[in-house]
């Protein structure tokens, strides 16, 4: 069963307009910007920012989710895409993790590209010329070009 001469250490990274900073309030972020923020609420739940920032039974639990915290050398090439536009996750979550990548692992770790016209989950996400950026990331990671 399975593929025993091939490794199953995590060798690339996809990431796709994410979340990778609950360490501060996204409306920060959205004031820098200038996006309008979209809430996400559901009736008589709390909402994300409240379970995230004031979480009295774990105050310290933002830190925790934060991907950031954890990229270590080893961590895989990643391209990180993500629309400015973005209302739901504001796209410097996209930047700071960049950035993090390159300061750790080198500037060759990390592809950013941001797009002028996108919103979170975009269907030009999904277009041929994103597809495209995608395969050659991956045809460069595993030496198929």
């Amino acid at each position: 069963y399975g593929n025993p001469d091939t490794s199953s250490e995590l060798q690339a990274v996809i990431a796709y307009f994410g979340c990778h900073d609950i360490s501060r309030d996204f409306g920060d972020y959205y004031a820098e910007s200038g996006v309008k923020c979209i809430p996400l609420r559901v009736e008589g739940q709390p909402s994300f920012e409240q379970m995230a920032f004031n979480n009295e039974s774990a105050p310290n639990l933002a830190p925790l989710c934060c991907p950031f915290n954890y990229i270590t050398k080893s961590f895989p090439p990643a391209i990180i895409l993500h629309g400015i536009i973005d209302a739901i996750v504001p796209y410097q979550h996209s930047v700071i993790l960049a950035e993090k990548i390159k300061e750790v692992c080198g500037e060759d770790r990390a592809e950013l590209h941001l797009y002028e016209d996108r919103n979170h989950e975009d269907i030009d996400f999904l277009s041929e010329e994103s597809s495209d950026l995608c395969v050659e990331f991956l045809d460069r990671v595993f030496g198929r070009k």
